[in-house]
């Protein structure tokens, strides 16, 4: 078991269509950096070169919102994050 990663279906093009992911991690973070291990490319849809998250992404965890710091908020298996994606919001 791990951490359920939703994808928003806008993002799932580089999910090949999966709408779900499962991962390991401790973090957000680790989380979104493996599910990039799956689908290489990934994390440059939901995050910056420098790492931080653009300003059209939202994260929740398990239903609720997970900023500020959202990046380091810790999972545990079993936990789900969902990636939410606002259109014409810029980057």
């Amino acid at each position: 078991m791990g951490v359920k990663v939703g994808i928003h279906p806008f993002l799932q093009e580089f999910t090949n269509g999966q709408d779900t992911v499962e991962v390991k991690g401790k973090n957000v973070r680790e989380c979104l950096e493996n599910v990039d291990r799956l689908f290489p490319g990934f994390s440059e849809t939901v995050m910056s070169p420098n790492r931080k998250l653009f300003k059209h992404i939202e994260i929740y965890v398990n239903g609720k919102d997970a900023s500020p710091g959202e990046l380091t908020k810790s999972v545990t298996d079993g936990d789900e994050i969902s990636i939410i994606f606002h259109m014409g919001c810029g980057g």
